[in-house]
């Protein structure tokens, strides 16, 4: 038979075309051997049961055998059927008797037992294939033989396509479907979380609350309003372009939200009152104009800030903390620019801290004209504490703003609370740069601190490890390894 016919055979097989098959049937293709597959085998291979009903007489005739290549698809599919079994024919002829006992139709195989030439000298071989897939061989009764139950799966089907029972098979199926998208869904439990793979998902479970567990990295444009689902990151990352949530109370640990391109200058979280653990924030050298970064948090303000319209705060993790954040760390590389505008603040963590932020680190660098900077916690407010902490973040804020005064802090701008065992370790530039002084303008002050610019509160254990810089050209300097003014540390 030449390659064309062969393959003009197995679309004819593949497709259990009857009409096909019945124009090429010959004593030839009767009697073909390809590989280790007679005809009727490679028929049953191929769940061709309209042709071999058709033709069924001719094809179990003993006939001269006529041996061609292999087919290496229907190698492939016997290996993917065979499972166990394959061992027993690493480079035996597998006959239809063999075929059907391996592909497990007990019914077509008791059948074609009764009628197949000599079907006893096959009987050894049907032992071992069933020996071998169900654990039970083969035994003879009279004419008839006797096969071993064949698994549920099996029945299943049968029961599917043969039985009367509809709504019993339905409901079989509806549940079983129910339970498998339990499995991979989950239920929001703590045993049995839900399981998020993509944005969708991840907004959907958030509106329910419960324990999330994230399977994948996530880019996430959307932001939740209030948030208070346990989430476990299994350390994967949350691409940002909106902020996370507005309010969160919940739980949030292992997991990096990175800041993308277009991300607008407002913390990950507006106000925490739940507890984030082992969260990193990273941010891809971005670059917000004084103006705009102002516009978009004036919505953000504290009460303190309302009175005074022309403040804002911005914080990678939490405009307001109420919360505990432990154990975070921030990577951050950011520039202000622009100096027209009231007062503002930046700092990696927290703007306004009512909370815990304790075993947190920042590092990276940032730049500004008129933002005033801190490495953890803008304002530390009287019931805030800051425990254990450090940051390596190179700060400088250079102004050319009559009346200004900068101020860049290590730890935290303004202290009411409490700062324990924290530590600056990099270099913090605090200058005046301007060529005169107005007419009717005061002298302004360069404020540059380790620790903390303004303290009212308790400054404890703390170190700075970093170079501070102040300069004040036509203006004043104060710069200081702890505090800068008004200290009762």
């Amino acid at each position: 038979m030449r390659f064309e016919a062969e393959r003009r055979l197995l679309e004819i097989v593949r497709a259990d075309d009857v009409k096909g098959f019945g124009e090429i049937a010959s004593p030839e293709v009767f009697s073909a051997v390809f590989g280790r597959f007679p005809i009727l085998s490679l028929l049953y291979l191929f769940s061709a049961r309209r042709i071999v009903k058709r033709h069924f007489d001719e094809l179990i005739k003993e006939r001269p055998r006529l041996r061609y290549d292999r087919i290496e698809e229907a190698d492939a599919l016997f290996v993917k059927k065979a499972g166990k079994a394959l061992r027993h024919y690493h480079a035996k002829e597998v006959s239809p008797l063999e075929m059907l006992a391996i592909l497990g139709r007990p019914s077509a195989l008791k059948k074609l037992y009764a009628v197949y030439p000599a079907a006893d000298r096959y009987l050894a071989a049907l032992h071992e294939i069933y020996y071998t897939r169900l654990g039970e061989g083969v035994v003879r009764k009279g004419e008839a033989l006797i096969l071993p139950k064949e698994p549920m799966p099996y029945l299943q089907k049968k029961i599917f396509r043969l039985s009367s029972f509809i709504l019993l098979a339905l409901f079989a199926l509806t549940l079983a479907l129910t339970l498998s998208l339990s499995a991979y869904t989950g239920m929001g439990t703590t045993a049995h979380p839900y399981r998020v793979r993509n944005e969708k998902e991840l907004t959907s479970v958030l509106k329910e609350g419960g324990t999330v567990s994230l399977e994948k990295d996530i880019t996430l444009s959307s932001t939740g309003k209030e948030v208070s689902a346990e989430i476990i990151g299994g350390n994967h990352i949350i691409r940002l372009t909106a902020p996370f949530a507005e309010v969160f109370t919940g739980v949030l640990k292992d997991v990096t939200f990175v800041l993308e391109e277009g991300y607008p200058a407002r913390a990950v979280i507006g106000k925490n009152q739940g507890k984030l653990e082992n969260v990193s924030v990273v941010t891809q050298d971005l670059s917000y104009a004084k103006s705009a970064f102002e516009e978009t948090l004036a919505e953000e303000r504290t009460d303190e800030n309302e009175e005074s319209p022309d403040t804002a705060v911005f914080s990678l993790f939490a405009t307001v903390n109420e919360g505990l954040i432990l154990d975070s760390a921030a990577v951050v590389t950011l520039t202000f620019t622009g100096e027209e505008g009231g007062n503002s603040y930046f700092a990696a963590f927290v703007g306004e801290n009512k909370g815990t932020v304790k075993g947190c680190s920042a590092q990276g660098k940032v730049t500004s004209l008129a933002v005033d900077m801190a490495g953890i916690v803008a304002r530390n407010k009287a019931e805030g504490n800051i425990t254990e902490c450090g940051s390596s973040v190179e700060f400088t804020q250079r102004t050319t703003v009559s009346g200004w005064n900068p101020n860049v802090a290590g730890v935290v701008a303004e202290n009411e609370g409490g700062v324990y065992r924290s530590v600056n370790a990099a270099r913090i530039t605090s200058e005046i740069a301007l060529t005169s002084l107005g007419e009717g303008v005061y002298a302004a002050a360069a404020y540059a601190a380790g620790i903390a610019c303004m303290n009212t509160g308790v400054i404890k254990d703390c170190k700075n490890e970093g170079e501070i810089t102040a300069l004040g050209a036509y203006g004043y300097a104060f710069a200081a390894g702890i505090v800068c003014h008004k200290s009762y540390y």
